[in-house]
């Protein structure tokens, strides 16, 4: 024999040590009737499983000896003897469980009878698992009161130590939790994303305005990843206010671990307008067939591919990896034009009337002569399925204007008539908003509290909009009037990046909160970045 070869010692193996321990004929079964119950005592095995008293003992013993389980004798009268899993016991539970589960397929695919009370088992633990499953996402998402009540309202509750055993370290998590200042709450905004550079930023007449106000997928990902390791976690626009039912507004309450920061995120102009084709970016967001929010994107070669291609789906993928991202499980706010149509869907009524139409408009029937009346109905549909999957998904919507119209200079009647648009057009596809995000950044006055005598606050607070956001390169710009919130929000984006540069200007410094804007920024982005107007 080689002086370096090594022999198997089977004896030695883990797989033999696991075998020994645990698959031998009774222990599978004692180990998962004690998780289910929790604790038990010797008459109730002997109740739920078809053994003699003689081979429970010996397995209780030898269990209790390799440190799966513990015996403890209750001084009653008469005394009683109870058992329950150890520590390193209970880490065998999801072990067994994996190996229950393969067997219980195997068995249905090749047509074998499965015993009742194992079918019964199999649903219970399947039920039991799911609720421990949808408590432990809202607990992780900071929602402890929502995980404490989902797990009491359980049938299974009062005989589940597991259960009762998360309820005491949830309320004692929640406890921990301080309430966040509300005027503290920053809110970042990116327009659509870009996925190919090389065609957002080919040197045509567009190039210039995708570099101010656009972000690449890459930048977009980074800020995430470090906004998160950071400690930031979105939070809603209702969670900063309550709207009481005489229309005044009141102050919310965000209740976050300590050094944990609150933040806004919304997005502008999500309709994937026609000016956009064949420059680098999403074209609609669907429901694909496992049910998930998705972008489909135009290849060259006029094929339509399926992926992760703007915020929303990015967004929802890094949640599931970090569900403590989301408070409660908020995500953020899309704010809607509606000429273009909403979320990459011809939606418009312009589509269904032919009237008025601008080039771009013009152009897509040229290309598109068949769509008609009834395309125009299934673009609708289509559009509402996509909406009512994401406001499951924890998004939610604003008003952007019909038009994308500048409030500050419109008139008043120009104010309602793109107003009374957006809420024939746009609004029975996404339900009800109480939120307006201004077009250009724009804002019915200055950083002065609004009043009644503002026309167009009066007239908009009157159509049901209490929540106003502008656009406010501070870290945080929070105003709460009688009745209303208002907010300012700050750009990520070409221009933003760009001019926070050290190279560009090392005075400024809008963004070292939220990230290191020298490992964010684009070097494929054409240089300098044209100022904004």
């Amino acid at each position: 024999m080689e002086q370096n070869e090594l022999v198997f010692d089977i004896e030695k193996d883990p797989y033999n040590y696991v075998m020994r321990v645990v698959f031998c004929r009774w222990k599978p079964f004692i180990l998962q009737a004690m998780d289910t119950d929790a604790v038990t005592n010797f008459s109730r095995f002997c109740k739920q499983l078809p053994i003699t008293q003689k081979v429970l003992t010996q397995n209780l013993k030898s269990l209790e000896q390799d440190g799966l389980v513990v015996r403890t004798v209750i001084p009653d009268t008469p005394p009683r003897t109870e058992y329950r899993l150890t520590e390193r016991g209970k880490s065998l539970i999801p072990l067994l469980d994996q190996v229950y589960d393969w067997g219980w397929h195997v068995m249905r695919e090749e047509g074998l009878p499965i015993d009742a009370l194992g079918e019964m088992w199999h649903g219970y633990r399947q039920k039991e698992d799911d609720i421990m499953s949808q408590a432990e996402l809202k607990a992780a998402q900071y929602d402890y009161d929502g995980a404490i009540e989902l797990l009491k309202a359980s049938s299974d509750f009062a005989d589940s130590q597991d259960m009762q055993d998360k309820v005491a370290e949830y309320e004692q998590a929640k406890s921990e939790l301080v309430e966040y200042p509300l005027d503290q709450v920053t809110h970042v905004f990116y327009h659509t994303l870009i996925y190919d550079t090389s065609k957002a930023f080919d040197g045509d007449s567009k190039e210039a305005g995708y570099n101010q106000v656009m972000t690449t997928i890459d930048e977009f990902n980074k800020i995430t990843q470090s906004m998160y390791d950071k400690g930031y976690v979105m939070v809603s626009l209702h969670d900063m206010c309550t709207v009481n039912e005489d229309g005044t507004v009141s102050p919310g309450k965000i209740m976050l671990p300590p050094g944990k920061k609150a933040f806004v995120l919304s997005q502008d102009d999500v309709s994937y307008y026609h000016y956009m084709d064949g420059d680098g970016m999403a074209t609609k967001l669907i429901v694909d067939e496992n049910g998930d929010i998705k972008n489909e994107y135009k290849e060259d070669d006029g094929s339509i591919s399926v992926g992760d291609y703007d915020m929303v789906p990015l967004i929802d993928r890094f949640v599931e990896e970090h569900p403590d991202f989301s408070y409660h499980g908020h995500k953020g706010i899309i704010a809607l034009t509606g000429y273009n149509g909403i979320l990459g869907y011809r939606t418009d009524i312009a589509y269904k009337t032919r009237k008025d139409l601008d080039e771009y408009q013009e152009k897509f029937f040229e290309e598109n002569p068949d769509f008609d009346k009834a395309a125009w109905k299934k673009e609708r549909q289509q559009a509402k399925k996509v909406a009512d999957a994401m406001k499951e998904e924890g998004w939610e919507f604003a008003s952007h204007t019909w038009g994308h119209i500048n409030v500050g200079e419109a008139s008043l009647e120009r104010l309602q008539t793109d107003t009374q648009k957006w809420l024939d057009y746009v609004k029975p596809l996404v339900g009800d908003t109480n939120v307006i995000i201004f077009a250009f950044g724009s804002d019915l006055g200055d950083w002065q509290p609004y009043t009644s005598d503002n026309e167009k606050f009066a007239y908009l607070k009157s159509m049901g909009f209490d929540i106003y956001c502008n656009v406010d390169s501070t870290q945080y710009w929070v105003q709460f009037g009688s009745d209303y919130l208002r907010q300012g929000r700050r750009n990520l984006d070409g221009y933003r990046m760009y001019y926070d540069l050290p190279e560009t200007n090392p005075e400024k410094d809008h963004l070292s909160d939220l990230f290191d804007v020298t490992q964010v920024f684009d070097r494929e982005r054409p240089v300098p970045v044209a100022p904004m107007n």
